[in-house]
């Protein structure tokens, strides 16, 4: 069994991310995620949540909170909300956001997960709900970790198991490029992992498709900092960016979103046994 476990955390662990390039390339995508915290609630997340605990007078730690698209629905369900981000330009629209949305106290840092120091912010088993959405901050197996340590009831978090879009795959052909893949996804190494130790997670998986419109020189500056990072050659980020281009019109540009998403629930009320 511990065998097990160690080979899991040595895989998930490849999944870890760099936090400090991470910074720099969400403060990047900073205003493009601010349009969609308008846009897109995801209320779903909260039917589905609204079935396992009341959140009124709860404490929720919402990490890598992004936009802030979630802080106000949890603040408006009258939990009491902290949240943690790594991007200085995120909290900004996120706070941005509160005040024109739902304003009142809120509790937000900026900073990187990985330096959060649970026990020197009285945070350990201090949260009645942690909350992750779509966010790196889940991966690798000391933030997971950390995750669960900060909660005394409850964890959710929700993570793709695939996700494509229209011009992604226009550029993907373009350059012929193929992912290059890590194996079992962030997914599988979350679910057997809290498995293994005796938590056993309620999921659903979600299906999603929906068409946006979006400013043509942000999804641009996207999708050119996200091949500078899988390292293709200048020759080929020049027939990107011809491409986008093309695909522009009025600094407007059409995509189309497909992704199939897990939502996973589970309690840490009894850490002797579960906790990781």
């Amino acid at each position: 069994m511990e065998k097990g476990i160690q080979k899991l955390e040595q895989e998930f662990d490849q999944f870890a991310r760099d936090y400090k390039a991470d910074e720099m390339m969400w403060d990047d995508r900073a205003r493009e995620l601010k349009i969609y915290a308008k846009e897109d609630k995801e209320l779903p997340v909260f039917d589905f949540l609204k079935e396992y605990m009341d959140l009124k007078g709860k404490r929720v730690l919402d990490v890598g909170f992004g936009s802030g698209k979630y802080l106000v629905p949890f603040k408006r369900a009258g939990a009491d909300v902290y949240g943690v981000e790594l991007s200085g330009k995120m909290v900004e629209n996120a706070k941005a956001f509160i005040e024109e949305e739902e304003p009142g106290e809120y509790h937000l840092y900026k900073g990187p997960w990985e330096e959060v120091d649970l026990k020197e912010r009285g945070w350990e088993n201090y949260f009645d709900l942690v909350f992750v959405s779509k966010s790196p901050v889940m991966n690798g197996t000391a933030n997971f970790e950390k995750l669960l340590k900060a909660s005394r009831d409850k964890v959710f978090l929700i993570t793709h198991i695939t996700k494509e879009d229209s011009v992604d795959q226009e550029i993907k052909k373009l350059i012929h490029w193929e992912e290059k893949s890590k194996g079992p996804g962030v997914f599988y190494y979350i679910y057997n992992l809290l498995y293994l130790k005796g938590i056993f997670p309620d999921v659903k998986m979600v299906e999603s498709e929906r068409r946006n419109i979006d400013k043509a020189s942000i999804m641009i500056q996207k999708y050119i900092h996200r091949y500078k990072n899988k390292g293709v050659s200048e020759e080929e980020i020049a027939l990107i960016r011809k491409k986008l281009e093309e695909l522009s019109a009025e600094d407007s540009m059409v995509l189309s979103h497909k992704s199939l998403s897990a939502y996973i629930l589970f309690d840490v009320l009894d850490r002797e046994k579960k906790c990781l």
